[in-house]
């Protein structure tokens, strides 16, 4: 059986492609890491959080941060603008760590809209879309 020589073309084409997936998986590895810092760091704030507004007398829901009703928006140390911060830090880390220079936008406005299970679910959701090796 005579086996066949591949066309340049058809060797550009499997290196372009094999670029693409060690640059996605990279950027992939990028934002698991970012997104496992972030995901903890917003726990552990809302575990040393006082509550905003109408929970903040009774601390209701503060009892378990995966069971509460009470938003991130609500913890003290988790408002829309820390959010940002923790971003910002979180993304740097992770950029230090792995050599990278991603940059991250997320609408802090809608996350600090969820309940800390809210939050956990939709960054999980967001690590099972990125490129595995």
């Amino acid at each position: 059986m005579k086996e066949s020589i591949p066309r340049p073309s058809e060797v550009l084409e499997a290196q372009e492609q094999k670029e693409k997936h060690d640059s996605g998986l990279e950027q992939a590895n990028f934002y698991r890491k970012f997104l496992d810092t972030f995901k903890s760091d917003v726990l552990s704030k809302v575990q040393e959080s006082g509550v905003f507004g109408k929970y903040s007398e009774s601390n209701a829901g503060r009892e378990d941060p995966m069971t509460t009703i009470v938003k991130l928006k609500e913890f003290t140390l988790c408002t829309p603008d820390h959010l940002a911060v923790y971003i910002n830090s979180d993304a740097n880390k992770a950029n230090r760590d792995l050599g990278t220079s991603e940059t991250v936008n997320y609408n802090v406005e809608e996350l600090a809209d969820l309940t800390p299970s809210e939050f956990v679910k939709k960054i999980e959701e967001l690590k099972s879309t990125l490129v595995k090796e």
